[in-house]
């Protein structure tokens, strides 16, 4: 009962029998020895925030893994069943290996999938800096990064902006055009390089 009120709320997400990842308790800073490409990913939507809330990657990070077990991404249909607490497995690794094979790497405001079938997705959220190298600052920041072919990464980019979109209707509409404050989002499809390389070295820094 617990599990399913933190999941309700947005604050955990099941994606193990037995477990369920916390995203305000994952590591600031990759685990030690992770190793993962990066480079061959490209960026596919931008969202600028003019301000970012405060638990606004935890619920996005829950809502987006909840959307890839129900599209049977993370999940076989046999892991949403409950299981029972003898059950219960060690606490998940990262990576963690989830029943389809896919593994998850999971720190703070990052999230990173790569499947078995060698597509990645990678959903980063910044607070402040600058947007490519001759913007403006921002306040935050939401980069969806990918790398998949054409119906596979079609599929990734519909669920994660409808978690995006939804997660802001829902939880942050003072963000959103209303009758007292203008919109404060922007989404862009950025088409050059230059979006990648400032956020892979303002990412990976500890």
């Amino acid at each position: 009962q617990l599990i399913s009120f933190l999941t309700s709320m947005n604050i955990a997400a099941p994606v193990v029998p037995g477990a369920c990842v916390i995203p305000s308790l994952l590591p600031v800073i990759p685990v030690p020895g992770t190793n993962i490409n990066l480079t061959d990913m490209n960026v596919k939507r931008v969202y600028i925030l003019g301000y970012l809330p405060s638990f606004f990657w935890f619920h996005l990070v829950c809502r987006v893994l909840q959307a890839l077990a129900k599209y049977k991404i993370i999940q076989n249909d046999n892991d949403l069943v409950p299981s029972s607490p003898s059950a219960t497995p060690a606490r998940p690794s990262n990576p963690l290996v989830t029943s389809t094979g896919a593994k998850l790497y999971l720190w703070q405001k990052n999230v990173i999938l790569e499947d078995i079938d060698g597509s990645k997705l990678w959903i980063v959220v910044l607070e402040g800096g600058q947007l490519g190298p001759e913007s403006t600052p921002f306040c935050g920041r939401v980069d969806v990064l990918m790398k998949a072919e054409q119906a596979k990464g079609a599929l990734l980019l519909r669920l994660v902006t409808m978690e995006i979109d939804q997660l802001l209707v829902e939880w942050y509409p003072s963000l959103l055009d209303n009758r007292h404050t203008p919109q404060q989002v922007e989404i862009f499809i950025p088409l050059t390089p230059s979006w990648f390389n400032s956020l892979l070295s303002r990412s990976t820094s500890p």
